[in-house]
């Protein structure tokens, strides 16, 4: 363990808000963040079982809103707390499916959702949304509406945006 003594100032005051930081964060989650002893994460996880148990809805994870998805990580589904990454070449669907999730998240869970591309600015993953969500095609926000009826459609959903809890970070 490093000694006070053998600090600089500019490390001991790094050290102290460190050290605050984590106990705002207990605090504020009532976890500890940092090297925990296993017998201590073996504790956490027998408590999650009892709770499991005990109440089936604790139980269930969250459902991505992709049916052929949800039936592949059934019964688990996307654990509470987990981060969810998707990753492919390009072309393949990443966005499309990264949207969905995101609405599904905001919408039927009701969750706070964080969004983010390193690809795509936050209006150009807002367009995709409201175009997939819409079930328009993202071109007529270049070249124009075939009808009114899909800028009605685009403009109906993007309007319906501020009711969602999804945040974009750009």
């Amino acid at each position: 363990m490093i000694q006070p003594a053998d600090m600089t100032a500019t490390d001991r005051i790094t050290a102290v808000q460190q050290v605050i930081g984590q106990v705002a964060e207990h605090s504020r989650t009532g976890h500890k963040g940092g090297l925990r002893p296993a017998s201590e994460v073996v504790d956490d996880w027998i408590d999650d079982l009892e709770r499991r148990f005990n109440d089936p809805a604790h139980a269930a994870g969250l459902t991505l809103g992709i049916e052929s998805l949800d039936r592949l990580m059934a019964p688990k589904q996307a654990l509470r707390g987990s981060l969810v990454v998707i990753g492919a070449r390009p072309k393949m669907g990443k966005t499309a499916a990264f949207n969905k999730i995101a609405v599904h998240f905001a919408l039927n869970h009701r969750l706070p959702t964080l969004v983010f591309s390193l690809e795509m600015t936050d209006r150009s993953l807002i367009e995709r949304m409201v175009a997939q969500e819409a079930k328009v095609n993202s071109e007529i926000f270049y070249l124009g509406p075939n009808d009114e009826s899909e800028l009605s459609l685009a403009g109906d959903y993007s309007k319906g945006g501020g009711d969602c809890r999804i945040q974009h970070d750009d």
